[in-house]
């Protein structure tokens, strides 16, 4: 049987916003957040009195998501690093070295990165803080005679997607990351799955001003090497060993510390955007300048937010053509705290969190100033404050991430949990408290499945957990409407100067997936996208119906780039008529209850009376419905959409 379902009017052309490109507001009050627990042990060590706690923390990377399995680095109580490899079917739990004499070093700093790169193998580094492994007994405990030899501690796997047995690889000339004294190391992925490492590195031995930089590497797969980026930097005191990004011959208060807990976020285009705090001032504590810099060509090159190039590498504060973006400069008894986070908002447009601090009138006393949100400004061509804290406030800035619904997550406090999710930077519409430390959010989950994956760490007793926090707002879509475009095929559409980046319209739209108005307008070109999440596992079957030209894209999961085209319309159809034309069928798709996944329907009216639909035939039945709003949820992030991009 086919049921039909009753259209619903929307009077789309009454007004017109021209060239706005600006999503209405997104209505962030009511979604309900739902947590999920991955994972759980209380095999932890984490002793609080004697300051030796090894739970993962926003300075590495202990979580990613690969091809539908999650991979998880740890230390256990025994201080044994473990990997836990998580499935819809269950965990796997295996030593990364299976040598019972290797224990992590127990200074609360030794915790481990995991990165996978695009043929599935593990990179798993770490237990490195402050230390040379070469040299034995340099700390206590002293290092066993099979790492004396290595530049890192650096382990890969031996098969892809498995976490059974690993290799020692930091003391293989052609496999370790070239670079000495790695700390504070994170792995990240770009939209092709290309690997990444940054990290705080010292370009030769010994420990004076001037050895700390930035250093970044990028992952060849064919060859199972990693190249360094940047160039040497232009020491009059020293030679430099190794290449870097960044550099500066300060230290934070005149001492040849600097923090370096540096971040990347590759955009919807692929750029990469890199964000740093550094000292510049040895009258300063910690740091005194925020930097960024991006780079379309994977760290090769960088550029300055308004697009000039940096010609010379590694980057600086103040060394002419070297110089890197200065996004601002503390005050007179004001520092940065070491970690800048760097994220890109809906629009791809870079922002900049950091924790500002400030000395009592002694200076014997440091405090808290404020959290700090930095943001460029595309049309003065500067950086501004786009949020901060009250002064005085004691808000530890974790990061921001922006999903795929364009909406801004504020991890404002690692201690208890406190999440803000907003729209706006400056406007927290809806907080959430979930009373456990959370870190480490698992990048390629969000980019892939649209959910916050992360470590949460809670005490009494010591529980350390992998959770899904899922953030849902079903009940409506986005629509993008081009008007004054003529003809009835989507190529006038996509031929359009405006398309598809400046609709005259954007919308968020209440209800099920179809759209129609009655010889209201001609002439138009819309495209309806948000998420699908399927209620149940199994063969779904789509059926798209339209006036005139019209197409179904659907996601293997949320990207836009995994989406293909699954039904269409090329010329036109009544309201539901599903059968006209063999090509309005998809072929059936197994979709996983609960997974959200990404679509765009695509629509081109000439004249006359104008709609579209979309339907579904659910596992186990033969009734096609109109898919319910219930299922539904709304798309304001920025992407030029699968259709543009074919």
């Amino acid at each position: 049987m086919i049921m039909k379902k009753t259209f619903y009017s929307l009077l789309i052309f009454v007004a017109l916003i021209i060239n706005t490109n600006v999503a209405i507001a997104y209505d962030v009050s009511s979604e309900q957040a739902t947590v999920t627990t991955l994972f759980e042990t209380t095999d932890v060590t984490h002793d609080i009195e004697n300051n030796v706690s090894l739970i993962p923390t926003n300075l590495n990377s202990a979580l990613t998501t690969f091809n539908g399995a999650t991979y998880f680095v740890w230390v256990d109580g025994n201080r044994h690093p473990q990997l836990t490899k998580i499935t819809s079917s269950g965990t796997t739990t295996q030593r990364l070295d299976p040598d019972d004499n290797y224990q992590v070093h127990a200074d609360s700093h030794h915790t481990f990165s995991l990165g996978i790169d695009k043929n599935g193998f593990i990179h798993v580094v770490g237990d490195m803080h402050n230390f040379n492994p070469t040299v034995v007994g340099e700390n206590t405990p002293t290092y066993l005679s099979k790492f004396t030899s290595a530049n890192a501690m650096y382990w890969v796997s031996d098969s892809a997607e498995d976490v059974s047995s690993f290799t020692f690889q930091g003391d293989n000339s052609s496999r370790s990351i070239p670079g000495f004294g790695f700390t504070y190391s994170r792995f990240y992925n770009d939209r092709n799955m290309g690997l990444y490492m940054i990290a705080r590195t010292n370009l030769k031995s010994g420990y004076f001003v001037g050895v700390r930089a930035v250093s970044l590497y990028y992952y060849d797969t064919d060859s199972q090497s990693w190249t360094a980026r940047g160039g040497l930097a232009p020491s009059t005191s020293f030679t430099a060993l190794y290449p870097s990004i960044l550099w500066e011959d300060d230290g934070n208060d005149g001492t040849p510390y600097q923090g370096f807990m540096t971040t990347l976020d590759f955009d919807t285009n692929n750029r990469m955007h890199f964000a740093a705090t550094i000292n510049n001032d040895p009258n300063v504590v910690n740091a005194s300048h925020i930097v960024y810099a991006y780079s379309d060509d994977g760290g090769v090159t960088f550029h300055r937010a308004d697009g000039s190039t940096i010609s010379s590498l590694p980057m600086r504060v103040d060394a002419g053509d070297s110089q890197a973006d200065i996004v601002e400069t503390a005050g007179n008894g004001e520092y940065y705290w070491n970690f800048a986070g760097i994220f890109t908002d809906g629009q791809n447009i870079p922002s900049i969190t950091v924790q500002r601090w400030y000395s009592n009138d002694s200076g014997s006393t440091y405090l808290p100033y404020q959290a700090k949100i930095n943001t460029w400004d595309p049309d003065t061509q500067t950086w501004g404050a786009a949020f901060e804290s009250p002064v005085g406030a004691s808000n530890t800035t974790v990061q921001h991430m922006v999903d795929h619904s364009g909406v801004i997550t504020y991890f404002s406090d690692q201690r208890w949990g406190q999440v803000s999710r907003s729209i706006d930077l400056s406007i927290n519409q809806k907080s959430y408290v979930f009373s456990s430390t959370l870190s480490n959010i698992d990048r390629l989950a969000l980019r892939t499945e649209g959910v916050y994956r992360m470590v949460s760490f809670k005490d009494d007793p010591a529980t350390l957990s992998v959770i899904d926090i899922k953030f849902k707002n079903n009940g409506s879509f986005t629509r993008e409407v081009w008007s004054n475009v003529a003809g009835g095929s989507l190529d006038a559409l996509s031929n359009s100067p405006n398309f598809p980046y400046s609709p005259d319209l954007v919308e968020e739209v209440s209800g099920d997936l179809e759209v129609v108005s009655s010889e209201i307008a001609d002439n138009f070109g819309s495209r309806l996208r948000g998420f699908i999440e399927a209620p149940e596992d199994g063969d779904y079957t789509f059926y798209i119906s339209g006036d005139n030209h019209c197409e179904f894209w659907l996601s293997s999961d949320t990207s836009v780039e995994n989406a293909s085209m699954r039904a269409q319309v090329k010329w036109w159809t009544p309201p539901y008529s599903w059968f006209d034309y063999d090509y309005q069928e998809s072929t059936p798709i197994k979709l996983q209850a609960g997974k959200r996944y990404y679509f765009e329907v695509m629509h081109k009216e000439g004249e006359g009376a104008e709609g579209v639909a979309v339907g579904w035939r659910k596992p186990n039945t033969d009734d096609i419905q109109v898919v319910e709003a219930e299922y539904l949820s709304p798309w304001f992030a920025a992407s030029e959409g699968a259709f543009a991009a074919k």
